[in-house]
């Protein structure tokens, strides 16, 4: 799965748990939230105002980081 504007954030927190630490940390409301099956990462970003680049370079970072474990 591809982890870019377009992804689904329920199904990058499913398939690569570690990312839901960078919804945390930014203070995005994501994790455990029922609308996050239905949004991606980019309208979650402009929903609170968080740069997209930036939130996509952590949760990559997260999940390169995950399958190395």
């Amino acid at each position: 799965m591809p982890i870019s504007g377009d992804a689904n954030v329920d199904e990058l927190i499913t398939r690569y748990p570690a990312t839901a630490r960078v919804f945390i940390r930014r203070r995005m409301a994501c994790v455990g939230c029922e609308v996050a099956r239905f949004e991606s990462v980019a309208e979650v970003c402009q929903i609170y105002h968080q740069p997209l680049a930036a939130v996509l370079a952590e949760l990559r970072e997260a999940a390169v980081e995950a399958i190395r474990r």
